[in-house]
């Protein structure tokens, strides 16, 4: 009926244009108009060679069938312009959101880098480094308020450790004066009487803190008697430490009187005994041999018995005199013991730090296995015998920490055997 090509008006149908130009949709699409049906397909147009759609329709008056063309580009302006109106709101509104994430998200944070910077001051030792200000009473603002409470606290501790530091490093030291003036009191210079040659001695004091309670001593009575002793004070540190100067300096004094070893415990006893609030006490063998005779006098005061060792038999303890720890009760009379030494013979004298060492296992190193390394070690010299004595035990220990003093006298009597 119309088309833009003059030449196909009144002359052409749809259904030779599909023939000549062999196109089977096109005929198809004229069958369904001659059908009377109603459809709405894609078409190309024979004109312009365009993409567009074909809407066709029965004609209720007349019985034709009417199709209408029209381009793709006229049918989707709208939904295109409406993509376009989208696509640029989307764009807009995605810029905005990012700018205003970017806002929050700022005003979120600062305080948090605010923190942050801080947390890192206060790391390096900057206690007093500035914290940021929030107002805000979420989150932010409770971490902000634990900040500041975590500063004052690390402020008061540091200041805190700083004194206790200060106290202790002056402990220590006094400790370790007190450890120098403790060993300065026990004699150290072996052989301690290079002239005498009826007897050799060496000792030992291993104290297991700064300051113990062990202690040994021996000094000449008169030309001929030789007095020494060994000792544990009960308890640890400083209290034991004074105790052990006062009760070497109370024995010098006693046995300096010429009195018998029972007495010299029993003196003592009384002075220690008299005013003890702290209830300690000290476990003390001592003795006086006659370096001429060999006579040798003693007593023990609730102390480890030593070992003699004489030729051709094991290390056995010395029989005991049923005499309790020194400072304990006024009163108590202690007796002595005597026996004769014989040239050669040996006395090792020693406190229970050495038999209760303990190793890794809690395992003690006990008198059983002193015994047998006194047999090992009977005919050493003095000297070699307590260092050697002195390395088992800390063999057999390990890497234990030692709990107690170790001390250990040796006493070979020579007599005139030169």
């Amino acid at each position: 009926v119309t088309h833009p090509l003059p030449r196909l008006v009144m002359n052409e149908t749809i259904f030779t244009i599909a023939e000549a130009r062999k196109n089977p949709e096109l005929r198809r699409i004229g069958r369904e108009m001659i059908q009377g049906k109603v459809g709405f397909v894609p078409y190309r147009s024979l004109f312009t060679g365009k993409e567009g759609w074909m809407a066709f329709a029965p004609l209720a008056t007349n019985g034709w069938s009417l199709g209408v063309l029209f381009p793709r580009t006229e049918l989707m302006a709208p939904v295109n312009s409406l993509n376009r109106t989208v696509i640029v709101l989307g764009v807009m509104g995605f810029a905005v959101l990012i700018v205003v994430i970017v806002l929050v998200a700022g005003t979120v944070t600062k305080p948090l880098r605010g923190l942050a910077g801080a947390a890192a001051h206060i790391a390096r030792g900057q206690l007093d480094a500035p914290l940021p200000h929030v107002r805000a009473r979420d989150e932010v603002g409770e971490l902000a308020l634990s900040f500041r409470s975590m500063q004052v606290c690390l402020k008061k501790y540091i200041d805190d450790l700083t004194e206790t530091t200060a106290a202790k490093e002056r402990i220590e030291s006094e400790l370790r004066i007190a450890h120098d003036i403790q060993m300065g009191i026990l004699p150290k210079t072996f052989p301690p009487f290079p002239d005498r040659r009826e007897f050799d001695l060496f000792a030992n004091l291993e104290p297991a803190r700064e300051v113990g309670g062990d202690l040994y001593d021996f000094f000449f009575l008169d030309d001929r008697h030789l007095c020494f002793h060994v000792g544990d004070v009960s308890g640890k540190g400083v209290p034991a430490s004074i105790l052990m100067a006062v009760t070497k300096t109370l024995v010098k004094a006693k046995a300096a009187q010429g009195r018998e070893p029972h007495a010299i415990l029993r003196s003592v006893n009384e002075e220690l005994a008299v005013d003890n609030p702290s209830c300690l006490f000290v476990t003390l063998f001592l003795a006086v041999l006659d370096v001429v005779s060999g006579s040798l006098r003693y007593a023990n005061g609730g102390h480890n018995p030593p070992f003699f060792i004489t030729t051709g038999t094991p290390p056995e303890c010395l029989p005991g005199t049923d005499g309790m720890a020194v400072g304990i009760e006024e009163g108590f009379d202690y007796r002595s013991n005597e026996m004769v030494l014989k040239p050669g013979d040996l006395l090792f004298l020693y406190t229970d730090g050495v038999t209760e060492a303990m190793n890794v296992k809690k395992d003690f190193y006990t008198e059983g296995r002193l015994k047998e390394t006194l047999s090992a070690v009977r005919d050493l010299p003095v000297e070699d015998l307590v260092r050697t004595v002195k390395e088992s035990v800390q063999e057999f220990a390990g890497q234990e920490p030692r709990a107690d003093d170790m001390t250990m006298l040796a006493l070979r009597f020579r007599g005139d055997e030169d």
